[in-house]
């Protein structure tokens, strides 16, 4: 379990990275707001945290096009049950399709599915933390839009652990340094690795920094 702690916990924090070298003005905000809470002088700590509200929406953000492991672990109905979902037709209308359950089936949750839908992001292939910045949406499996960590009894026990060394790790990177890419373009290709539940990048993520704090 602390093996893949710090797996998921690497990975997310390569993915945000990725993304904000893609997306340097999400990346200008953030900094914004590290230099306002935090100041130029020192590093981030744990009390700095909460006050970090845009980095929380970046981490979310993430979560939601690149969660770690894009497919659920399996669960099996108890039971026979039906379940309702909004899709699309054929020419582009929105649909409701019911589907039937059998008690004894094996069902898989698609996170990755879930975090690009359009019927439930605006825009939702664009890396745009914005949009949680007023939102109630937490990753604490109370909001089926993005679950991260799972829900319910089964939801992932390290979750206070891991997030907490993603807020704390990343916001230290960004805070500390400044960041380039070592190309022009930032490559955002998905790993075609047949562990298919482990979402990475496809080339390793190449960036370079410059000291930024005042020593």
């Amino acid at each position: 379990m602390f093996i893949v702690g710090v797996d998921t916990s690497a990975n997310t924090m390569n993915w945000a990275m990725a993304e904000l070298l893609a997306n340097p003005q999400e990346m200008k905000k953030v900094q914004q707001e590290l230099e306002a809470v935090v100041g130029m002088e020192r590093m981030v700590n744990d009390d700095d945290l909460e006050k970090l509200t845009y980095l929380r929406a970046i981490i979310k953000e993430t979560f939601r096009l690149h969660p770690v492991a894009s497919m659920m672990i399996p669960h099996m109905s108890k039971e026979a049950c039906e379940i309702e979902v909004l899709g699309a037709d054929l020419d582009g209308t929105d649909k409701t399709y019911n589907y039937q359950i059998q008690a004894g089936t094996m069902v898989f949750i698609n996170l990755w599915a879930i975090g690009r839908d359009e019927h439930v992001w605006k825009q939702p292939d664009q890396f745009k933390p914005g949009r949680f910045v007023d939102s109630a949406i937490d990753l604490k499996g109370q909001h089926f839009e993005l679950l991260p960590f799972g829900s319910g009894r089964r939801m992932c026990p390290g979750m206070s652990q891991g997030l907490h060394v993603v807020e704390l790790t990343l916001a230290n990177l960004l805070h500390c340094f400044h960041w380039s890419p070592s190309n022009s373009t930032v490559d955002l290709s998905e790993s075609k690795s047949s562990h298919a539940r482990a979402l990475t990048l496809a080339n390793p993520l190449l960036a370079f920094p410059t000291f930024r704090l005042k020593t």
